[in-house]
């Protein structure tokens, strides 16, 4: 990862400054392949009331990778049960530096140590970022085949964890 990137908690203050880094990215990349349900549904999850209400449960959690010059945020992992990954995004012009892979090294790490007993990780990833995770080591549960909830379009996933020195 770039050297002028920091990782650190969100504060839920800050829970406004999510839609900067998600929405765009979640409009190119994702809203194409979800109905019209999905997309307004993924979409008022996102308002600010609604994660600083999800933030007040002690469960979830959330890692913001910023630039340490100008303090904006650039991507953003949330965790829920410290097994979950709920939302992963990184700036479209930032992708492939290095980011994503800081921030879930980093959500491993925090994991790790919040919940001694963790053997996985998943995530629901929308289809068209399997790969992506694949990329993080990521592997398909079952057969693969392409759920939806909520016009919310996804492929179970999920990440051994190893535990080591």
């Amino acid at each position: 990862m770039n050297q002028t990137y920091t990782i650190r908690q969100l504060r839920k203050d800050e829970a406004h400054k999510l839609q900067k880094v998600i929405k765009p990215v979640f409009t190119q990349f994702v809203a194409p392949i979800f109905s019209a349900e999905g997309i307004q549904y993924f979409l008022h999850e996102l308002r600010p009331t609604k994660v600083q209400e999800r933030f007040t449960r002690s469960n979830r959690v959330a890692l913001v990778a910023e630039t340490i010059s100008r303090a904006h945020i650039v991507g953003v992992l949330e965790i829920k049960n410290y097994a979950h990954i709920s939302l992963f995004f990184v700036k479209s012009k930032l992708q492939g530096q290095g980011i994503g892979r800081a921030l879930l090294q980093r959500c491993i790490a925090l994991c790790k140590r919040k919940n001694p007993q963790l053997k996985k990780i998943t995530v629901c990833a929308s289809p068209n970022a399997v790969e992506i995770y694949r990329k993080l080591g990521f592997s398909i549960v079952g057969k693969g085949k392409v759920q939806q909830k909520q016009g919310l379009r996804f492929v179970k996933m999920k990440l051994g964890i190893v535990w080591g020195k």
